[in-house]
């Protein structure tokens, strides 16, 4: 199957630059809701540290009193679990309320 967004690969499809792209801009999509619709205690930072840190020196949304969410990187990898079969294209919605809720309760807990 011909897509334009994956090749098949030896060990099954695998997103191509233009299915990286449309993953990261999906991320960017789900991170301007959650800046829009969160508490104030979500802010876009680059990671300086740890280098171990898969996000070393990538934008990231930083969560008050918690660690930060990689909306981006995040996305890539979902959409790499779509084209395995294991989540399905709601994922996007799910990542956007599960992170809204985390920085609700960390906000909450800050109070």
């Amino acid at each position: 199957m011909d897509s334009p967004f994956s090749i098949e690969t030896a060990t099954g499809r695998a997103l191509n630059n233009t299915g990286f792209a449309l993953a990261a801009d999906m991320g960017l999509i789900v991170a301007h809701y959650l800046l829009e619709d969160s508490p104030t205690n979500l802010r876009w930072k680059i990671v300086h540290r740890p280098k171990s840190d898969m996000s070393y020196r990538l934008p990231v949304l930083d969560v008050k009193n918690y660690n930060h969410f990689d909306p981006i990187g995040g996305s890539i990898a979902e959409a790499q679990g779509i084209l395995r079969g294991d989540v399905d294209f709601e994922i996007w919605s799910q990542m956007y309320t599960h992170w809204l809720e985390k920085a609700k309760k960390h906000r909450d807990s800050s109070l």
